[in-house]
């Protein structure tokens, strides 16, 4: 029997196993060597953690007499409780991480939430060096449309893909954040212009692939850039919030124009 599965046979058995004369083929396949006497102690009650075992070699061969027995039962003592702690702490770590990313994520889209990003931004700040970087930021067309027609689940379904289109067409390292409703932010590190400018591109051609099927709904953002000063996401984004939306005007003059058209050319000459 391996030692793991033998260990793991050993912590489900309450009492000790001590073997003073130890078959030496069964020794060997225990613990890799060949041993003249060893003792299997559980760790652990309620569940079991383990098994400690303890043993001597063939090559100085002895028995398990009592003193080693306490000395044993002290060993596995101390490491039960070494073992338990660790695994508390694990556990701790784990649930901070947990808490860490439900207060850092937008529960709705799994973006990154205002409070990550302004942490993003925060970082960047206090660092000692200029990082290249830009910010971009992306206004949902129609969700008020949507919302208003087809009711707030399909608004959902919506937002959602808006976060899966905007995550599929960033780098590794870069912030994806719903920062509130309908508004959308990337913070692009270690970019220049040309980087930001393939970006915006990939979210465009993305944007004209990607259907959501409920509704026949499709994302459609309003975009504004602006490269990032001195490490200061917020006035970058106080700038690209105004390129954004004078995009979005552009966008809705666009869309209304060829609706005047069609009237003026039913109106009959003068």
């Amino acid at each position: 029997m391996a030692a793991n599965g033998y260990l793991a046979e050993a912590a489900t058995s309450a009492a000790a196993e001590i073997e003073q004369a130890a078959a030496p083929s069964a020794s060997a396949r225990m613990f890799g060597i060949e041993v003249a006497s060893h003792m299997v102690l559980r760790l652990g009650t309620d569940p079991a953690i383990g098994a400690l075992a303890l043993a001597h070699a063939s090559a100085r061969p002895r028995g398990f007499t009592s003193l080693c027995q306490r000395i044993g039962r002290a060993i596995a003592e101390a490491a039960e409780l070494l073992i338990t702690q660790a695994v508390a702490r694990e556990q701790l770590a784990a649930e901070r991480d947990l808490l860490a990313r439900i207060s850092g994520t937008d529960s709705l889209t799994g973006l990154a939430n205002r409070r990550a990003w302004d942490e993003a931004a925060a970082k960047l700040l206090d660092g000692r060096d200029n990082v290249p970087a830009f910010v971009l930021s992306g206004d949902l067309d129609g969700l008020k449309v949507a919302n208003d027609r087809y009711g707030h689940a399909a608004g959902d379904v919506l937002l959602r893909a808006t976060a899966n289109l905007l995550q599929s067409c960033v780098r590794d390292g870069d912030v994806v954040a719903r920062i509130g409703g309908d508004e959308f932010a990337v913070l692009l590190l270690d970019a220049d212009g040309r980087a930001a400018a393939r970006i915006q591109a990939s979210i465009r051609r993305a944007e004209r692939v990607w259907r959501v099927t409920e509704h026949g709904l499709s994302p459609r953002l309003s975009l504004g850039s602006a490269a990032v000063v001195a490490n200061d996401v917020d006035g970058a984004r106080q700038v690209v919030d105004r390129r954004m939306y004078a995009n979005k005007r552009r966008r809705a003059s666009s869309a209304i124009a060829p609706h005047r058209q069609r009237a003026d050319r039913r109106r009959p000459p003068s």
